[in-house]
């Protein structure tokens, strides 16, 4: 479903929640080096940093991304509800 800010109700892999700016800086720069095909973002909540990735439709392809990526961070990542960036290709209807 397309929001009212052109964005469409998906999910994506959240890494980190920190009230630390370096740190959640240092680690989107880690989630950019190690997975250089998934668009991260850093997103203020005050008083903390998320750092999520990817940019899904699907629960189910949210969480089978969050599986082959778990292994690279000490702490424990999970899969959240969040406006996503997505462009329908050709004729695709996205239903919701």
């Amino acid at each position: 479903m397309l929001t009212s800010n052109g964005l469409y109700k998906g999910f994506r892999v959240q890494i980190i929640s920190t009230s630390n700016r370096e740190e959640a800086f240092k680690m989107k720069a880690d989630v950019l080096t190690k997975f250089p095909d998934q668009k991260s973002y850093i997103i203020f909540q005050a008083p903390n940093y998320k750092i999520r990735i990817g940019n899904f439709l699907k629960r189910e392809d949210a969480e089978n991304y969050r599986k082959q990526i778990t292994n690279s961070f000490p702490q424990e990542i999970y899969v959240v509800e969040d406006a996503i960036e997505y462009t329908p290709k050709g004729n695709e209807e996205i239903s919701q």
